[in-house]
C-alpha cells in the first residue's frame, strides 16, 4: 500500500462513523450513490457534485491499504413479500441475484467483516430472512485501524467490484466457519483455495435453487 494523506484518512473515519448505514440519506448511502453516478455515463446531479471530494478522498484511501486476501461475511436481514428468501435471491429485494454461477456488482464501497459471528448477529435483527453473504476475495482493504470500532474486524472494497455467485447453503454455523481456521483463538484463514470436494459436503450440501428459494 501506499501512505495516506490527513485528508482521506479524515473521510475514511468519516464514512467508517457514519451511524445510518442502509439509510439512503445517510452518509453510506450518499457515497454508494455517488460512486453509481460516477460510473453512469449520465450528467451528475448537484447533490453528487457536492459529494465528488469527499468521494475522491474516500477512494484514495482505500487504495493507499494494501489488499487483503481471504474470506469476509455481510449479514443482511431482509423483508420479503413472501416472507421466504425467494425475492432476497431472484433479484427484486434489489440486492442483485443469487443465482449460482451469476456475476454480482458491487458498484459502492461494500463494508464486511471477516468475523462471521457478526454477520450472523446483523443478519438475525430484524423481522425479514436472514441473509449471509460469505465472500472469497483478494482485493478487500482492513480499515480497523481507522474504525471507532476495530473490534469489529470490519473490512472495505474498493467500488465497482465484481463477485461470481458459487452456490447456497442452509443457515449454519459450521458453513459459515468452513475454510477458517483457528489460531491464537481468534479466526484466521486458511491461505489455500481449493476446489470443493461437493460430495464431502454431506448435510452441509449446497441447496437446490428451489429449496433455497423456499
Amino acid at each position: 500500500g501506499k501512505s495516506t494523506s490527513l485528508a482521506s484518512a479524515m473521510a475514511l473515519r468519516l464514512f467508517l462513523s457514519d451511524k445510518n448505514v442502509g439509510d439512503p440519506q445517510g452518509l453510506h448511502g450518499r457515497c454508494n450513490e455517488g460512486f453509481t453516478a460516477l460510473y453512469s455515463s449520465a450528467p451528475l446531479s448537484e447533490k453528487i457534485e457536492e459529494m465528488v471530494p469527499f468521494i475522491a478522498q474516500l477512494e484514495a484511501a482505500l487504495e493507499a491499504l494494501p489488499s487483503q486476501r481471504g474470506t469476509q461475511f455481510i449479514g443482511l436481514n431482509i423483508v420479503t413479500p413472501s416472507g421466504t428468501m425467494c425475492e432476497a435471491l431472484n433479484g427484486e429485494a434489489g440486492i442483485g441475484s443469487f443465482y449460482p454461477g451469476g456475476l454480482l456488482v458491487w458498484r459502492g464501497c461494500a463494508t464486511v467483516t471477516a468475523d462471521p459471528m457478526i454477520a450472523k448477529e446483523a443478519a438475525m435483527k430484524g423481522r425479514g430472512v436472514s441473509l449471509i453473504l460469505k465472500v472469497r476475495s483478494l482485493s478487500s482493504r482492513d480499515v480497523s485501524d481507522f474504525s471507532p470500532a476495530p473490534d469489529l474486524r470490519e473490512r472495505l472494497f474498493l467500488p465497482r467490484r465484481f463477485f461470481r455467485v458459487a452456490s447456497i447453503h442452509g443457515f449454519d454455523d459450521l458453513q459459515l466457519r468452513r475454510g477458517l481456521s483457528i489460531a491464537g483463538g481468534a479466526p484466521a484463514l486458511l491461505e489455500a483455495y481449493d476446489v470443493p470436494d461437493i460430495g464431502a459436503y454431506g448435510a452441509n450440501a449446497p441447496l437446490s435453487w428451489e429449496d433455497a428459494c423456499r
